[in-house]
């Protein structure tokens, strides 16, 4: 791969869902800029709220990447850990910015 390319990032996804996505799209961006206000506060028990709850319903979607981002960010705010809170975050805005939906039946 050149370093112009960069690997496709795919999400297989329920098409029943397919109504429901850009309300889940929605509902994480605003979850971004709510943990970043947060982290302004360095009140990392909402972070760690938030990011659990990102963590339970990014793969109910067929969004597993947002499941293990949210999974590690709880973790970081357990540990009170601003900047890999900052890391995670750039990470989920490059993925939902990025990510290709592939509809699949199984």
């Amino acid at each position: 791969m050149s370093s112009g390319e960069q690997k496709k990032i795919v999400a297989n996804v329920d098409p029943a869902l397919a109504d429901l996505l850009d309300l889940f799209f929605e509902k994480r961006r605003e979850e971004i800029c709510s943990i970043e206000e947060s982290l302004k506060m360095a009140d990392f028990q909402a972070i760690g709220s938030r990011a659990h709850h990102m963590k339970g319903v990014g793969g109910s979607y067929g969004f597993d990447r947002v499941t293990s981002i949210g999974a590690q960010m709880e973790k970081a705010a357990k540990a009170g850990d601003a900047e890999k809170i900052r890391h995670l975050l750039a990470g989920l805005k490059h993925y939902l910015n990025n990510v290709e939906v592939v509809f699949c039946n199984d």
